[in-house]
């Protein structure tokens, strides 16, 4: 993926997150089993559904990522039995104009990534009435998918930013001066 990503074969945006969703969902892999691509493919199901019972992540986090997962894989497969002529799925990377500007690269990036979350989401439903609907925003490797309750105060988003850092790869590995500054703020 990563070299369709640098040869032009996908947008690297889209490259990257098909690597990032598979590294995630194969983390939990355990030594003794085999992490071959045809292995990984055959039992993608099962292997996202461990993954999100590990790390308790959100179903529609999960649902994004096993769709990725599958395109690259079976892409992976498609493109080494024809490089030539392998077409990959959605826009052709190789007929895109190139942006005009940051800004709409932006923009695309941001298309493709709904896009691609659409297709592997359903429609969320707001089952609490006042609650909002979802909500995303992107992040480092995807997007960000949440749902407020309903009306929520300063303290109640300090709380869940809190919870929320714990979630971070290298949680407590660097500085966090946040923490000093909600103490402060929250008084």
């Amino acid at each position: 993926m990563k070299q369709m990503g640098e040869r032009g074969v996908y947008q690297p945006t889209t490259a990257r997150h098909r690597i990032t969703a598979l590294e995630r969902i194969t983390s939990i892999l355990a030594d003794d089993e085999p992490k071959d691509a045809r292995f990984i493919l055959e039992n993608i199901d099962a292997i996202c559904d461990r993954w999100t019972r590990k790390e308790g992540a959100n179903p529609e986090t999960a649902n994004t990522y096993l769709s990725r997962s599958k395109i690259a894989l079976s892409d992976f497969f498609e493109y080494r039995r024809d490089p030539r002529g392998f077409k990959p799925r959605g826009r052709d990377a190789r007929t895109d104009k190139p942006a005009t500007s940051a800004t709409s690269e932006k923009k695309r990036e941001r298309s493709e990534a709904k896009k691609e979350i659409a297709e592997a989401v359903p429609t969320p439903v707001v089952t609490s009435p006042g609650a909002e609907a979802l909500r995303t925003f992107p992040v480092a490797g995807g997007e960000f998918a949440y749902r407020l309750p309903g009306p929520v105060t300063v303290a109640d988003v300090y709380k869940i930013a809190c919870h929320l850092v714990t979630f971070a790869k290298d949680f407590g590995e660097t500085e966090m001066p946040v923490f000093g500054m909600i103490r402060r703020d929250v008084r």
